[in-house]
């Protein structure tokens, strides 16, 4: 889907839950854009070549696969004792990632609980959420953040109008913030 539509039709999801995770609302949707390119239904990629003919094996690793807009592993974000699942499943209303609002609402969560571990460095929490410290993720991320500026340069319906670049004074501090 192009990000036009995306930012339509996901803005006020992925803005309502990353603003009550306290991460930027613009940074979330690039991480959202690049996981899963606006598809709720995602499933992260499996290496279909080294798995066994067994339907049984096959489904027990799809079960594990990364899903919906923000690509939660259930693995770690579910299967475990951590801490964090309680409050996870609490702050979210349950821990069905398939359901759009509670993974809009686990990802925003994540993506600031690795904030928080970071020292408040947005290039380390967005490398601990993609699993390593891979520039190529960092790049496509900013990527995506620019992207989403131009489009919000343009004219937009009313729907995302507050998306539209900040006055002059503020895009200093805008462009500093994060990222």
């Amino acid at each position: 889907m192009n990000m036009f539509r995306c930012l339509y039709l996901v803005w006020p999801l992925i803005s309502h839950h990353a603003g009550a995770a306290d991460v930027p609302h613009r940074l979330a949707f690039a991480v959202m854009y690049t996981e899963s390119a606006c598809d709720h239904r995602a499933l992260g990629t499996l290496d279909r070549d080294s798995l066994e003919d067994d339907s049984t094996h096959y489904k027990r690793r799809v079960k594990q696969a990364a899903r919906g807009y923000f690509q939660v592993l259930p693995t770690v974000w579910i299967g475990r004792n951590h801490w964090m699942i309680e409050n996870l499943t609490a702050k979210c209303g349950g821990n069905r990632l398939s359901d759009p609002q509670i993974n809009a609402c686990f990802g925003t969560r994540i993506l600031r609980y690795y904030y928080v571990q970071c020292e408040q460095n947005w290039r380390c929490a967005l490398g601990r959420y993609y699993g390593s410290p891979s520039p190529g993720y960092y790049n496509t991320v900013k990527y995506r953040l620019r992207q989403l500026h131009q489009l919000a340069e343009r004219e937009l319906p009313y729907a995302v109008s507050h998306l539209r670049k900040p006055q002059a004074q503020d895009r200093r501090r805008a462009s500093t913030r994060y990222l």
